[in-house]
């Protein structure tokens, strides 16, 4: 009794740890929590971090972001990777692909292809993919998030890469900086007296 019991364990365990295996997460776009029924995400610094090519976008931009591992030895079998705005849980932009043998792309928060997943559960020790921004608009400041998947039972949720910002954005002008260059045009024009000297 006891044999078919750990038998049956192990055929259920086989079963949970390879049925994501092939990337089909879109279901997890929102929270990015893998289906690892009885198990939390760890509470530990996780051993893989998110690098990205630049720090600042514009619209239209293509932005190099990796995945990788951060501690020698360790690799990840999954991951879903998202780009958001800052404090914000829709996925913004897009992945481009010319190949999905190595990854899957999933249609989330109304946006084809603005999630990536692994495509296999392979050990992967990095992961690299071309985020394009939207060409019509700024977001403002964005930053890539990703779950990380070591083992079914272990697995680090929604890291975050760098803040990007807007390229070339306007500088923020306080209100005392305006109120003088307000000041200085009416003076200009003669509608204010110039200070005495």
């Amino acid at each position: 009794m006891n044999l078919l019991f750990l038998a049956l364990m192990g055929v259920c365990r086989w079963t949970g740890t390879f049925s994501y295996s092939a990337g089909n997460i879109a279901g997890a776009c929102e929270d990015m929590m893998p289906l690892h029924t009885s198990f939390k995400p760890q509470a530990t610094t996780a051993p893989f971090g998110i690098t990205v090519s630049s720090t600042t976008y514009t619209p239209g931009d293509l932005i190099t972001v990796t995945l990788k591992a951060v501690v020698n030895g360790t690799n990840f079998k999954g991951f879903m990777l998202q780009a958001r705005k800052t404090g914000v849980t829709g996925a913004v932009g897009y992945f481009s692909s010319s190949s999905t043998t190595q990854f899957r792309l999933h249609n989330c928060s109304n946006t084809q292809s603005s999630a990536i997943s692994h495509a296999s559960g392979e050990n992967k020790m990095r992961f690299e993919s071309t985020w394009v921004a939207p060409s019509h608009h700024s977001l403002g400041n964005i930053e890539f998030c990703a779950t990380f998947v070591e083992e079914y039972d272990a697995f680090w949720m929604v890291k975050s890469s760098p803040v990007l910002s807007t390229a070339g954005s306007a500088p923020v002008i306080s209100k005392v900086s305006l109120s003088f260059m307000a000041l200085s045009v009416l003076m200009v024009l003669g509608l204010v007296p110039e200070p005495f000297h």
